[in-house]
């Protein structure tokens, strides 16, 4: 697939937003408002560097995120885990909602997804490394979590503080 420039570049919503914390509801709709969406969300992500993005973090409360973590785009529309290996790595993370900030985050560097395409068609694959991190990541807040959630108390209220002193 191939994305060609749309001038729709989207906003995207920063933490502490409510749509950010809000589960997302499965896409039930497969047609041209979707793939438009899609391809504003490629724009939107590309524009801003970054190798993944939620349809909520653009207002979008639907169950569906991009990914292009090595010049391969893909669309994961209603994803869910099937098998995710027990071993993790801290890797650092950035969010385009918690812009110009980074933090350590364990996750597992193996998982297998399952996940529609824009034609409704299920597909199947294991991902490892950076994609398998992105992934779990961008799942989360298709379920109205940030990667926060995975800090302690004291880290994510050491994080929060440096994160508004940060925004303001």
């Amino acid at each position: 697939i191939r994305w060609k420039k749309f001038d729709m570049l989207l906003k995207i919503l920063q933490y502490p937003n409510e749509l950010l914390l809000k589960p997302t509801k499965d896409v039930v709709v497969f047609d041209n408002i979707l793939s438009e969406q899609i391809e504003n969300m490629f724009e939107t992500m590309y524009a801003k560097n970054g190798i993944g993005l939620a349809a909520n973090q653009v207002g979008i409360s639907l169950n569906m995120f991009i990914m292009d973590t090595n010049k391969n785009p893909f669309v994961f529309i209603n994803p869910k885990i099937i098998n995710k290996f027990s071993i993790t790595h801290e890797y650092p993370e950035g969010c385009l909602s918690f812009p110009g900030m980074k933090i350590n985050i364990a996750r597992s560097d193996f998982i297998h997804l399952e996940w529609q395409d824009l034609q409704g068609i299920i597909h199947q694959q294991e991902f490892n490394d950076l994609s398998a991190i992105c992934i779990q990541h961008e799942l989360e807040h298709l379920d109205g979590h940030t990667f926060i959630k995975n800090l302690n108390n004291t880290k994510k209220q050491l994080f929060l503080q440096k994160y508004s002193k940060h925004v303001s």
